[in-house]
């Protein structure tokens, strides 16, 4: 390090620095393993707590989206989200004339830099302030919760990348603020070895890309689902032709849920089936709700419902446009119904059959997570094979997350192989879960 600089480090006051909080989320731990950001936020701001600029979006990292009970996003979200080569512009003009700031900045800039080179985006090293560290070093606690309740900071959002970048930055407006009381420190005294090198980081022409934040993602993803409850409403209000025939559609409908996902493509199907069939509005509107009713009936069979059965009853609902208070009942407890007027059948599951697992598994036995090798168990106790990768003979692919990006499911949609949400497929086996 030049000596110059290193002078600058120590002497100068940190108000004579443009300052960036950053934070990602990330389908795990490990850039060098494959793991990737799921989404990213650029705050910037000046010390006396003015927000100048701001950048979010979620990142499609084209691979399973990891734990979701950390970062709270599905494969769904992250559909028609950006990959992070489209937003390589937009985070170079912001970074490159800044100090970032990041709570356990090592962890978010090892994935900020593994992004870039595979974006073939060579950029220089990059200036940190870790608050983390600030919060170790002066009694603040190591956690961003614990930091940001020592120092009297709201954390809004938290776990999300905005919250979290918010939040990190309102901790180091707020560290200064009591520093300056005593002494006005350095970069130097906040661990920053470099300063920044904006003629070294490279041109990159900003994309025409949309960013998409996670309320765009959630507003989308709910027009989806009500997409097939938009196109029945189209159906004439009385029967044309012969008597319809409500089995048939019946059994699409079950087929088309098994992954617990209807697509644009399978919603249209089943209207054009229901034209066919002769089924009017308010017969597809009833054999909806007594679709949804048999489902319920059969969670509760064993009488209770766990929390993976109550968020795969709500799931299918939405695709049904069951209304909240029919939800709400079908939670409560078991429907009033007669077992033989069920409109679910069980799924076909034979000794023998062929059965692949992908993404992190979400139900819970005895309170712990069901890992990989547990699943593998219990299929094969009930008589599967289980296979590792996913090949043509394949007959289920199991999946956590009905739109997963995972290289498995790709290989399986590819082969049109039959895709089957974790919770069809414990019921299937007879198998309670927490």
């Amino acid at each position: 390090m030049p000596s110059s600089e290193a002078r600058q480090l120590r002497t100068a006051q940190l108000d004579a620095f443009r300052f960036a909080a950053l934070d990602v989320e990330t389908t795990g731990l490990f850039p060098a393993t494959s793991h990737r950001i799921v989404e990213v936020a650029v705050v910037l701001f000046t010390l006396d707590g003015t927000e100048t600029g701001r950048f979010e979006t979620l990142i499609n990292p084209q691979r399973d989206v990891g734990a979701q009970d950390i970062h709270g996003l599905t494969a769904s979200d992250l559909a028609n989200a950006p990959l992070f080569s489209s937003v390589c512009g937009h985070l170079v003009a912001m970074l490159r004339d800044r100090i970032i700031v990041a709570h356990n900045a090592g962890f978010d800039l090892r994935f900020l830099e593994a992004e870039f080179h595979r974006a073939a985006v060579d950029i220089p090293v990059i200036p940190r302030v870790c608050t983390m560290q600030i919060g170790a070093r002066w009694g603040h606690g190591q956690r961003l919760s614990d930091v940001c309740a020592n120092l009297g900071v709201t954390h809004h959002d938290p776990h999300t990348a905005l919250g979290d970048a918010r939040a990190t930055a309102d901790i180091l407006v707020q560290w200064y603020h009591n520093a300056g009381s005593r002494r006005r420190p350095s970069l130097a005294d906040l661990g920053c070895m470099c300063l920044p090198q904006p003629d070294q980081w490279p041109e990159v022409l900003t994309a025409s890309c949309t960013p998409v934040t996670r309320s765009d993602a959630s507003r989308v993803a709910a027009q989806n689902r009500a997409y097939l409850g938009r196109l029945l409403q189209s159906l004439p209000a009385t029967p044309t032709g012969g008597p319809p025939d409500e089995a048939t559609y019946l059994d699409l409908l079950e087929k088309a849920l098994e992954d617990r996902f209807l697509s644009p493509e399978e919603a249209d199907e089943l209207a054009s089936v229901a034209r066919d069939q002769g089924l009017t509005s308010d017969i597809t509107s009833r054999l909806h709700r007594d679709f949804f009713e048999s489902l319920a009936a059969a969670a509760w069979a064993d009488g209770r419902l766990s929390q993976l059965e109550t968020d795969d009853l709500c799931a299918v609902a939405e695709f049904l446009s069951i209304g909240r208070t029919e939800i709400q009942k079908a939670i409560a407890g078991p429907p009033d119904r007669d077992d033989e007027s069920s409109h679910v059948g069980r799924m076909e599951i034979g000794e023998g059959m062929t059965v692949c697992f992908t993404g992190v598994l979400r139900a819970t036995m005895a309170g712990r997570q069901i890992t990989r090798e547990q699943a593998h168990g219990l299929a094969q106790t009930a008589g599967l094979v289980v296979q590792l990768g996913v090949t043509k003979g394949l007959n289920v692919l199991v999946v956590a997350d009905p739109l997963t990006m995972s290289g498995k499911a790709r290989k399986a949609r590819e082969y049109g192989t039959r895709n089957v949400a974790e919770a069809v497929f414990w019921a299937a086996l007879g198998i309670e879960t927490d």
